[in-house]
C-alpha cells in the first residue's frame, strides 16, 4: 500500500510541476528575504546596543569627573500612618557624589527593612552582586541583590549569605552610621564604583520608624 501512495505522489508532482515549480521559487525567495531581514535586524540591534553602551560609559565618565568632593546631604521620606495619622519617617536617602545613583535605607510599615539602590539609565540585574567598601576598612565585600515583585528595580535585601562571604545586612547598616563614606561597585556597564557621603547619616537613619520632626531631619 505504501508503494502505491508513493507512485501516486510522484505522478501528482510530475503532472502539476508547472504549478509546484513557481510555488517553490516564490517560497525560496520569501525565505531568503526573511533570513536577510532577520540578519539586518540582528546587526542593527547589535549596533544600537553598542552605541547605547558607549553613550552610557561616556555619561558615567563625565559624571565621575565632575563628582562632588564633599558629597551630597542625607534626606528623609515620610508617610502618614493610617492608624494614628502621624507622619512617620520611612526612608533615609542620599545621592552618590557623582549623581549617578541613589541609596535609600527603608523601614516599611510592615516591618520590612531593605536598602533600595537605583541608578537611572543603568540596568542592574538581580542575579549580580554589588561590592561594598567602607573607608574605615581594608576589604570590600559582596552583597546580593533582589528585585521587587512588581518591577525590575533592585534592592539590597536584609537576608545575605554569610557562608559565601557576603556582608551581613546588619554590618552594612553599622558601616552606614559609623564610616565617613561608602563606595559601591555597580555590576553594569563593565562595572563602575559610586561613592556616597555618610556625613550626617547616623542622625537621619536613626529617625527611621519614628515620628517626623522637621527640626530634627531638616527638609524632606
Amino acid at each position: 500500500m505504501t508503494w502505491l501512495i508513493g507512485i501516486v505522489a510522484v505522478v501528482i508532482v510530475v503532472y502539476f510541476w508547472r504549478i509546484f515549480l513557481p510555488l517553490g521559487i516564490v517560497a525560496g525567495l520569501a525565505l531568503g528575504a526573511f533570513l536577510f531581514y532577520e540578519d539586518y535586524q540582528s546587526d542593527r540591534r547589535k549596533a544600537d546596543k553598542a552605541a547605547a553602551d558607549a553613550a552610557l560609559r561616556e555619561r558615567i565618565a563625565i559624571a565621575q569627573k565632575n563628582a562632588s568632593a564633599e558629597g551630597r546631604p542625607w534626606s528623609v521620606r515620610t508617610a502618614r500612618d493610617p492608624a494614628s495619622g502621624i507622619e512617620v519617617v520611612r526612608a533615609a536617602w542620599v545621592q552618590s557624589n557623582d549623581g549617578l545613583c541613589t541609596l535609600t535605607v527603608e523601614k516599611r510599615i510592615n516591618g520590612a527593612e531593605l536598602a533600595d539602590l537605583r541608578c537611572p539609565g543603568v540596568e542592574i540585574s538581580k542575579y549580580d552582586n554589588i561590592t561594598v567598601k567602607f573607608d574605615t576598612e581594608e576589604v570590600a565585600k559582596p552583597m546580593r541583590l533582589e528585585s521587587y515583585s512588581d518591577s525590575e528595580d533592585i534592592y539590597i535585601p536584609k537576608s545575605q549569605y554569610e557562608y559565601s562571604g557576603q556582608r551581613p545586612y546588619e554590618d552594612f547598616l553599622t558601616g552606614l552610621v559609623t564610616a565617613g563614606a561608602v563606595a559601591i561597585k555597580i555590576p553594569a556597564a563593565g562595572g563602575f564604583w559610586v561613592r556616597f557621603n555618610l556625613e550626617g547619616s547616623a542622625e537621619v537613619i536613626s529617625l527611621l520608624g519614628k515620628k517626623f520632626s522637621p527640626e530634627q531631619a531638616g527638609a524632606k
